[in-house]
């Protein structure tokens, strides 16, 4: 979900500088901006699939389980943690355990 939102974005705005960059006075970055807008959409095709096959898988395990576990026994931890790579990238990290 969350890669598949990132990288559709990329590709929109790789999109408008494409449109920006194929007026025919550089065609090498209008071709290189084509070619990086083809790999972002794939790639967010794919991503967009691996979520729906997870979420699919999810369903099925969740509503096919007939074990129940009482309350008093469950056990559940998030994390949200800042993430960056100190020049290009700044965010944030979710891990939990269930």
């Amino acid at each position: 979900g969350l890669g598949a939102g990132v990288t559709g974005g990329l590709a929109l705005a790789n999109k408008s500088s494409f449109d920006d960059a194929n007026d025919g006075s550089d065609t090498a970055e209008a071709d290189d901006l084509r070619s990086s807008g083809v790999t972002l959409n794939l790639t967010t095709d794919v991503l967009l699939g691996a979520t729906a096959a997870s979420a699919i898988v999810t369903a099925v395990l969740y509503f096919t389980s007939g074990e129940e576990v009482p309350a008093s026994t469950t056990l559940a931890r998030l994390r949200v943690v800042p993430a960056t790579d100190a020049q290009t990238f700044a965010g944030l990290a979710l891990s939990g355990a269930f």
